[in-house]
């Protein structure tokens, strides 16, 4: 794991940007692991702190004491996804949607004593991520062997749940994790990419053109990518700094909205690592996924998670190291007079 240490004066602390605090995990020992033949959960958390996780069979819902209870009713994935994931779930206030892999759709109200899924119309095989982008609406990442796309899912249809594809990718660009901040929504690919592009837009190309006719779907061109070497499950989710937590292999990186890797924590080696951040408790969860031993579910056990400072230029730090250095001088200068 990565470990920022800072030793010195207080004062030094204030000069020098980019350092993080030192995150500590550990597994969760009461965290429902994937169902058989698959290797990857979905998770999400509510606005009240409380997970909802999907194992490819089952939804689970933790309750007020940290346990998971399983949801009434079967929710089962015909079949993993292309990267072993059961699903996805997308959290919105108490509302929850949870997306299969191999395509179905359900949306919880957890607010209700006993929440039930109502099925989404649609049928999209190779969901990968999920993420509201309104009320009503949510953009969704699909990945199989022969399409790769990003499509919207509005609930202001009927039958509910409508699907209509916004940014066609390529193979060697596949979609992965999709996030929300504000009006922007940034697309990762397994090549290890990033773009954003602005929500207007993305809702702009699933309205139709006409009656008959819908509008051409947009391309990674369209979007603003990014110039870096990111995690390749891309953003996972965003921290209340509106910083995106990328996920990749062995821990996650922490990007700013200009596409800055302002830290990289190595969480769970080996194996592909996806960060979800919980806005209620300000901590950090991290799934794993492994083919051969299963599940690696960690949660921070340190202090709320604290966003790092942008990096500053070398030319700044120095700037301020020397304006420190002169008002020492000054004061020692002042005293000595006084003398």
């Amino acid at each position: 794991m990565k470990t920022n240490r800072v030793l010195g004066l207080v004062t030094a602390c204030t000069l020098l940007a980019g350092v993080a605090l030192a995150l500590d995990f550990e597994p969760v020992e009461t965290f429902p692991p994937p169902a058989e033949g698959f290797s990857l959960v979905g998770v999400d958390a509510l606005a009240n702190g409380s997970l909802v996780v999907y194992d490819g069979a089952a939804v689970y819902l933790q309750d007020a004491a940290g346990a998971f209870d399983a949801l009434a009713g079967g929710y089962p994935a015909a079949a993993p996804g292309i990267i072993g994931q059961a699903g996805f779930v997308a959290a919105r206030g108490a509302e929850a949607l949870v997306g299969a892999a191999s395509g179905s759709m359900w949306l919880f109200d957890c607010s209700e004593e006993s929440p039930v899924g109502t099925a989404v119309g649609a049928e999209v095989e190779g969901l990968v991520a999920g993420e509201y982008v309104s009320d009503n609406e949510i953009l969704v990442s699909v990945s199989t062997e022969t399409v790769n796309e990003v499509g919207l899912v509005s609930f202001n249809t009927d039958p509910l749940g409508a699907y209509t594809k916004v940014i066609e990718l390529t193979a060697d660009n596949a979609p992965r994790g999709i996030v929300c901040v504000d009006d922007a929504v940034y697309v990762g690919t397994a090549a290890g990419n990033i773009a954003k592009f602005s929500v207007e837009e993305l809702i702009a190309a699933a309205a139709p053109e006409d009656e008959v006719s819908v509008k051409a779907a947009l391309t990674w061109a369209d979007g603003d990518a990014f110039d870096g070497d990111y995690g390749v499950f891309g953003p996972a989710s965003a921290t209340v700094a509106k910083n995106l937590l990328v996920g990749g292999l062995d821990g996650f990186q922490v990007v700013n909205g200009d596409g800055e890797v302002l830290d990289t924590i190595d969480v769970i080696a080996d194996v592909l690592n996806v960060p979800i951040y919980n806005p209620a408790t300000k901590k950090i969860l991290v799934a794993g996924a492994n083919d051969e031993t299963g599940p690696v579910i960690a949660q921070q056990t340190t202090a709320a998670f604290q966003d790092p400072e942008e990096v500053a230029p070398w030319w700044q730090n120095l700037l301020r190291i020397v304006a420190l250095v002169g008002g020492f001088m000054m004061l020692l200068f002042l005293i000595l007079g006084l003398l």
